[in-house]
Parts: C-alpha cells; structure tokens; sequence
C-alpha cells in the first residue's frame, strides 16, 4: 500500500462468533457510515478494512491488527475508524501504546 492521504481505515474485531454483540459486518457497515457523514460519499470508496474475527481484545496479536499498525506507522491513510475503542483493545495501556506507535 502506497502512501494515500485519502484512505481511511477501519478496523473491526469480535473475539468469536456469537449472537452477543456486533457482528464484524455491523461493525464495518457503522464505521463506513460514520465515514460517509463526516468525510463525504467518495470517501467510503477508499476505505481500507481490516478485521480480526476470532481474536480476543486482551492483546495486540492480531494480524489484521499488525498490518494496520504498520501501515498506519507508514502514513498510509488519514484516520482509523473503529466501532468502539474496545475493538482495538480491552485493555486501556494497550491502547495507549497502540496510539504512541502511531504518533511516534
């Protein structure tokens, strides 16, 4: 992925299938909604979706999560959306961390 100041990410995870909570679908459908009210209609043309279907938010070990990172440390795209912020992490230091990488 190239650097692209118009593309967003969303990044969406549910720790396993169950009738409990947002789907990954959900999830995404909300985040690209959020998008298109706050960055216009075209900007849900370039989103970049990553999800984690499986995995728990009590670490960072998540693939989709890592390329994400990496690429957000690169600069590849202007914002990430997520459906709340327990879909990066349940835990809040990881999370602080997580943001740390990005800005540093």
């Amino acid at each position: 992925m190239r650097k692209n100041d118009d593309i967003i990410a969303i990044y969406s995870r549910k720790s396993k299938f169950t009738g409990k909570g947002e789907s990954i679908g959900n999830q995404v459908e909300l985040c690209k909604e959020y998008v298109r009210v706050h960055y216009g209609d075209t900007a849900v043309d370039k989103v970049a979706v990553y999800e984690d279907e499986g995995f728990s938010g009590g670490n960072l070990n998540r693939p989709d999560f890592k390329i994400m990172m990496d690429a957000a440390k690169k600069r590849k795209f202007k914002a990430i959306i997520v459906y709340r912020l327990d879909r990066i992490s349940r835990n809040r230091d990881y999370e602080k961390k997580s943001v740390n990488k990005i800005l540093l």
